[in-house]
């Protein structure tokens, strides 16, 4: 997937370029470590509201769509829909790119504080956890047709989830999976398994392997559910199974809705997250495990990191 990072500039400020000398980036560097060591959540339901709601509006080039800064200061992202640039490949020298629709880019501290040391975005971006990005679609440059890549039938993926179900159920790590879920003493009763970045599963030649990966993924989520129902005490009511990942396409969406995992749209799997919920994200290449410190605390939280990144003490 390709994706376009769009310019900013304070609220009612034209656009410019700061000075970046020594002495303004060791200040913007201090007031980030004070916000953030005060205990200044990077990630509120209401920052992300503010933004998604802008967002779901109908949107044009030219449009603005504004976020709220760590200081509370309110930032504005150009809106880029329709811009075309090059793609810089010479396998797609007879293609463009083409900016899309605007989603929520989600910055955690160790990218913050990168950004102001590096010099790669200015000094007030230091302070915006939350940024305007684009996708973009590859198009033909001169019949305009758009680009994609072929993907596998329903039956396929429901039959590869089907098996992959079948294999993950049969497999040592599930039994102690649901061992340990049935030994936990969980403080509360669940109401919600929300999945992230667990991966799509329309493959092509080449790509079982991922699409399985993927497969296995949701087939744990069915398990949470399952399990979790059961060790319900009051079964007043069905947990819900959720997922959310942009890369999703139709056939993804269709599939897991027949198997009863509803698909959601960023940021409203972040959203249905709160004390009773249940979530899980293997190696999710946004920062899953900080945006769901800030806005709730899940009964239960299955993560593994893509990289081990330094914590700021």
């Amino acid at each position: 997937m390709y994706s376009w990072v769009s310019l900013s500039r304070r609220a009612g400020e034209p656009e410019d370029e700061e000075e970046r000398d020594p002495t303004a980036v060791v200040a913007a560097i201090a007031k980030l470590n004070q916000l953030y060591d005060s205990g200044k959540p990077l990630f509120t339901r209401e920052s992300i509201l503010y933004t998604h709601e802008q967002i779901k509006n109908p949107l044009v080039r030219g449009d603005t769509i504004s976020v709220i800064a760590l200081d509370g200061v309110k930032v504005d992202f150009d809106v880029d829909i329709g811009k075309v640039t090059p793609t810089y490949r010479d396998e797609d020298r007879d293609r463009e790119l083409v900016v899309t629709q605007p989603f929520i880019n989600y910055e955690p501290i160790e990218h913050l504080r990168r950004d102001i040391e590096s010099g790669y975005t200015n000094l007030y971006l230091g302070l915006c956890p939350l940024r305007l990005h684009h996708w973009q679609v590859l198009r033909d440059k001169k019949t305009k047709d758009v680009w994609e890549l072929p993907i596998a039938s329903c039956a396929d993926v429901e039959q590869l989830l089907k098996e992959s179900i079948r294999s993950w159920e049969q497999s040592e790590t599930c039994q102690r999976l649901k061992i340990t879920l049935q030994d936990a003493d969980v403080p509360c009763e669940i109401t919600t398994v929300v999945g992230f970045a667990c991966g799509d599963m329309t493959f092509l030649e080449g790509s079982l392997d991922r699409a399985q990966r993927s497969a296995s993924q949701h087939a744990l989520l069915l398990t949470l559910q399952s399990v979790l129902q059961e060790k319900n005490t009051t079964k007043k009511g069905q947990i819900l199974c959720y997922a959310q990942d942009p890369i999703y396409n139709t056939v993804d969406k269709t599939v897991l809705e027949n198997f009863g995992i509803e698909v959601l749209d960023d940021p409203e799997g972040f959203l249905k997250v709160d004390d009773n919920s249940v979530v899980f994200s293997c190696a999710p290449n946004i920062p899953v495990k900080q945006v769901i410190a800030d806005l709730a605390r899940p009964a239960i939280l299955i993560w593994t990191p893509p990289v081990v990144e330094k914590e700021h003490m």
